[in-house]
């Protein structure tokens, strides 16, 4: 049976923007037949948005999406297919100037229809093969569908909410009275980033659920129970490689320290924990992690008591000095908390470290959003060398939780240009500098 024009009609009770149209990526659409087709006790997607100003975002299991609106040229209809239509073409006129099949019985029969007054249309032999006029329902006109993009985590909300219940050692119970507490259901209602993100950031903050909630541990603290732990394995002479928790619990047990808090210390430090025996497991320590965190706390500790920047060679002298064990530090392992100056007005023709000042600056206090963090980057630095300027975009240029060059140089192209110094392209141990695409302000 042939098909003529749709005749379309618009909902008495139309309202509009009553939906949404969201574009899905491959994956997020495989996650939508995955629910469809086996059901799932605990959803795989949700939409998260704290507060009405805040732009949502999409959330799978392991991935963050933006929800962002992108507008059509022109209104879409949004239609509803209603009953099919047999024309009476008993009483059809031709329009001969226009050519347009005029059909009022049609339209009668389609008012009816639509009504309600009309739950069947009578077909005698002659009609069963004339042509069907399909009639569709206006249900919503919109003017924008949602794009998702993927995104980097919203991980600095968490500093917003635990930083104010940080643990700084024993407690009596008093000291957090008044403040709010976060159970994991809580901040993965609250924190924009999915599941295996939130975990993610909590290990990498050095947090740890006690007592049903999570809290971050000072880092002086943990500095303090390292140092404690480790001064007594080099007094003993204990490899790192082989240092069992009982040895731990000797070394702190004068200082209070909870040996739960201890091991989960530990355990972030460890290459590999070896549980041979439950109540004495065995670390290997591993000599990198201790090292960066070493660094870093030189960092954080100069920019608390001086708040200025500090000589490249001289930060490296104080980073080997606070580090109780043997091991060659190396800028990469500090590269995404630290910033490198130079301290000369020719700067880019003096390319000796002796003009060379460092200062703390945590890639995890930066904006999770891309356009922001470029003009953070720009705003604190003119010129970024393309290997300094990465460990700062590393989060938006994850695939499958592997770096991705393809990704990175989209971003670079996006947001920068390439730096030239008289006429041609400026380097500097082989590698290109980058400045802001437009000014500072325009970001």
């Amino acid at each position: 049976m042939d098909f003529m024009d749709a005749c379309i009609f618009f909902s008495q009770d139309l309202e509009q923007s009553q939906y949404k149209l969201i574009e899905l990526a491959p994956e997020v659409a495989a996650l939508f037949d995955e629910i469809r087709t086996q059901g799932e006790e605990f959803p795989s997607l949700c939409i998260k948005a704290s507060s009405p100003d805040e732009e949502p975002v999409l959330c799978t299991k392991d991935k963050t999406f933006t929800i962002r609106k992108q507008h059509y040229s022109n209104s879409l209809l949004l239609l509803s297919p209603s009953l099919n239509f047999v024309p009476n073409v008993r009483n059809r006129q031709r329009d001969e100037d226009n050519d347009v099949n005029m059909v009022d019985d049609d339209f009668e029969q389609i008012s009816n229809r639509v009504s309600g007054r009309v739950n069947q249309i009578d077909l005698d032999e002659s009609e069963e093969e004339l042509p069907i006029l399909r009639v569709f329902e206006v249900v919503d006109v919109l003017n924008y569908f949602c794009e998702l993009t993927l995104a980097a985590p919203k991980i600095e909300q968490l500093d917003e909410l635990l930083q104010p219940t940080i643990y700084k050692g024993p407690e009596n119970g008093s000291e957090y009275k008044d403040k709010k507490f976060y159970t994991f259901d809580e901040l993965d209602n609250l924190v924009q980033a999915s599941v295996k993100e939130l975990k993610k950031a909590l290990e990498n903050k050095f947090a740890l659920e006690i007592n049903g909630y999570w809290r971050y541990i000072d880092h002086e603290y943990i500095f303090e129970i390292l140092s404690n732990v480790l001064g007594m394995l080099n007094l003993y002479s204990v490899e790192l490689e082989s240092v069992p928790l009982n040895i731990i619990r000797d070394a702190v047990k004068g200082y209070g320290h909870s040996t739960f808090i201890t091991q989960h210390i530990f355990e972030y430090f460890s290459e590999l924990t070896v549980f041979t025996d439950e109540s004495n497991p065995i670390f290997k320590l591993s000599k990198e992690k201790l090292c960066r965190f070493f660094g870093i706390h030189t960092l954080k500790t100069n920019d608390k008591l001086y708040n200025q920047h500090i000589p490249i060679d001289l930060f490296f002298e104080l980073w080997n000095k606070d580090t109780p064990l043997e091991f060659e530090a190396s800028f990469n392992l500090i590269n995404d908390n630290a910033i490198i100056f130079n301290n000369s007005l020719n700067h880019l023709t003096e390319k000796s470290k002796k003009n060379q000042l460092i200062r703390y600056f945590p890639v995890s206090q930066l904006s999770s959003n891309p356009k922001q963090r470029f003009k953070q980057l720009f705003s604190t630095k003119f010129e970024w060398r393309e290997d300094y300027i990465k460990p700062f975009l590393v989060d938006f240029c994850l695939d499958d939780d592997k770096f991705s060059t393809k990704k990175f140089n989209e971003l670079l192209l996006e947001y920068t240009k390439i730096l030239y110094w008289e006429g041609s392209i400026y380097r500097e141990g082989g590698m290109v500098f980058y400045t802001s695409k437009w000014p500072i302000s325009l970001i």
